[in-house]
């Protein structure tokens, strides 16, 4: 029996952001056993991160050439279904679009894959006729899959429910998980993220002076891509005026045995994002693996991964003083913070591994085949 093929339509690292990181996943972990083979059109763009969503001569090149490539892919191989992670802007969703009316053309059907937590406020912001377009546009949709159960409602209007498919990220943590046992002298806070300001890195360093009253051998590594330079030097300008030089410090990107490392220093991992476009942050399932407690919001699908007062604790966001409370009760409670750690390992080990992920995708298919 032939097997159906997939159309995976996605860009992967670099840059290493969430969305490329699990289109990487499932490129490289899709099971060669499957009843679907795995075609890919990478649409690449290496650009820095902050170039993702705008409208400028190379992106409208891009997007051009890359509806070229669909197409000739689709009469080459002729693929049984699309796979499509959908922009949450409207200069992303453009070129997505492209795709989806491409392949309703040639009557292939479209799964949308929905790597974050910002499409309904992009909608409810656009103009009359930009949502004409969005809603034709879905139209033509077969099926979406989102993070987590409060992201369902955002495609409530435009597919059916039960062609929405719930599907949390899945890594590739073995490494961390084998990381043994902290304990908590010396401890060390990190941070790993673009370090962008809605993702709370500047909130964690305006937090430092309390936690050292209270932790006075507390350290704070900060790890990421450089977003906004205003973001990037503001944060410098508060270590600087505030004196926190001794155990705040801010690191190039962390990747490969480098990452690996600098979770196993780390006792404890902050992320207090409010970062609008949030969906499920890969780096938290990373801190899981690794066995860390966690520190963040509960913004995007955060709150359906990181149980609060089990693995982790979720605060209020834009407030360095709960950053504070919440470091402190983790770490000046030892057997709260080990209870978190062996939490955190085993919801990885339970939920969030890459096989998981890349099985469920696979069953959303099957699911659709059998409907089809």
């Amino acid at each position: 029996m032939q097997k159906q093929k997939i159309l995976l339509v996605s860009s992967v690292p670099p840059p290493y952001h969430g969305r490329n990181v699990a289109n990487e996943y499932i490129v490289r972990f899709w099971p060669t056993r499957s009843k679907f083979n795995l075609l890919h059109l990478d649409t690449a763009d290496p650009r820095p991160i902050n170039t993702l969503g705008k409208i400028d001569l190379t992106n409208v090149y891009l997007g051009l050439k890359y509806w070229l490539r669909f197409i000739l892919i689709i009469i080459k191989q002729r693929p049984d279904f699309v796979h499509l992670p959908i922009g949450q802007n409207f200069p992303a969703f453009i070129k997505d679009s492209g795709f989806i009316w491409i392949a309703a053309f040639f009557h292939i059907p479209v799964v949308i894959h929905l790597h974050g937590g910002y499409f309904h406020k992009f909608f409810n912001k656009s103009s009359r006729l930009k949502k004409w377009w969005v809603r034709q546009t879905l139209r033509r949709v077969l099926a979406s899959i989102v993070l987590g159960e409060n992201l369902r409602h955002i495609f409530a209007d435009f597919i059916r429910n039960d062609r929405i498919f719930i599907i949390p990220y899945g890594i590739e943590g073995d490494e961390l998980a084998q990381i043994p046992q902290r304990t908590i002298e010396s401890p060390k806070i990190i941070f790993l993220s673009n370090l962008i300001k809605e993702k709370g890195f500047i909130d964690l360093i305006k937090a430092m002076p309390d936690i050292k009253q209270h932790i006075p051998e507390i350290q704070c590594v900060l790890a990421g891509n450089k977003g906004e330079e205003v973001d990037y030097q503001e944060a410098q300008q508060i270590i600087t005026e505030l004196d926190l030089s001794s155990y705040v410090e801010i690191r190039a990107p962390v990747i490969k045995e480098a990452k690996l490392n600098f979770f196993r220093e780390a006792h404890i991992f902050v992320m207090p994002t409010f970062y609008p476009y949030e969906g499920q942050p890969l780096v938290l399932l990373e801190a899981m693996a690794a066995g860390l407690p966690i520190v963040t919001t509960r913004q995007g699908t955060i709150e359906e991964t990181i149980i609060h007062n089990k693995n982790g604790l979720l605060i209020e966001k834009n407030n360095p003083e709960a950053i504070c409370e919440a470091v402190c009760e983790i770490l000046n409670n030892p057997s709260k913070y080990y209870s978190m750690s062996r939490n955190s390992q085993e919801r990885y080990t339970q939920i969030y591994t890459v096989k998981a992920f890349i099985k469920r995708i696979e069953q959303v298919y099957n699911s659709l085949l059998e409907q089809l």
